[in-house]
């Protein structure tokens, strides 16, 4: 599957007079400027739990063969993992929040048993500190979809902290609300393609395979990551009807979708 990591930059807002307590630092900070994951890992943190990611995919039920575009705060070596097994089939976070846009909790203890498969995502994300947690989703009226993840290293969500999440569950709306507007505003043009028009940064990208350009080379000519390429290669593949990035660049150079001179 690919999955691609994308780091949260300041970006133009109009200033609001009405600011909730909980995103207030990362309001100032975007504001001023100011780096963001720090202030996003900080309010995470002061909010209760050990870690945060936040994921576009232009599919109610994303699968392997979509691309994710995901924030997060986890470990880089656990999103390598999740990616090469193709934990998105079976991550039981996802499914919970498939038909509802309301909170839901999980742990490792109520979500064992389903499947092998899910048994073992348990098993590894807990090793990386994700255990249990609240999960927030968001669906688009294009088919997509948005999913917030509070992650905690507790295996089991007891009384006591159900009590406490249920407190809070308010700020993580807002948190959460707040950090996606940032996101899809930055990110815009890469992740909301228009019905299966080719996006700009996808006909750029078939653009530059067309003259050659390794996926190392395009990342660097257009200043994202060698898995972000392979992202909108893949999604451009699908929209083509085309099985490889060769067939890709056929059918848009037949359909005048992009132009190589000289």
């Amino acid at each position: 599957m690919t999955l691609n990591v994308i780091q949260l930059r300041p970006v133009a807002a109009p200033r609001r007079t009405l600011v909730p307590s909980v995103i207030a630092p990362l309001v100032e900070a975007n504001t001023r400027g100011n780096p963001l994951d720090p202030v996003v890992r900080e309010t995470v943190r002061v909010l209760g739990f050990d870690s945060f990611t936040f994921s576009f995919a232009n599919a109610l039920r994303p699968t392997k063969d979509t691309p994710l575009f995901v924030y997060t705060t986890t470990e880089h070596a656990w999103v390598d993992l999740y990616a090469r097994k193709s934990y998105v089939d079976v991550d039981p976070r996802l499914r919970a929040v498939e038909n509802t846009w309301l909170p839901e909790t999980w742990d490792t203890e109520s979500m064992r048993g389903q499947s092998a498969r899910c048994d073992a995502f348990l098993d590894d994300a807990a090793r990386f500190g994700i255990a249990s947690g609240v999960v927030v989703a968001q669906h688009g009226p294009r088919q997509d979809s948005m999913v917030l993840m509070f992650n905690s290293r507790a295996p089991r969500i007891d009384s006591v902290w159900r009590l406490i999440v249920e407190r809070r569950i308010s700020d993580l709306v807002i948190f959460g609300q707040y950090l996606s507007a940032l996101y899809i505003q930055q990110h815009r043009e890469d992740i909301e393609p228009d019905g299966d028009e080719l996006t700009e940064r996808e006909t750029e990208v078939l653009l530059w395979v067309a003259h050659g350009l390794t996926g190392a080379g395009i990342g660097r000519r257009l200043g994202i990551t060698e898995r972000t390429v392979q992202g909108h290669l893949d999604s451009a593949k699908v929209k083509l009807g085309a099985s490889n990035r060769q067939q890709a660049v056929a059918h848009a150079l037949r359909r005048g979708l992009i132009v190589v001179n000289g």
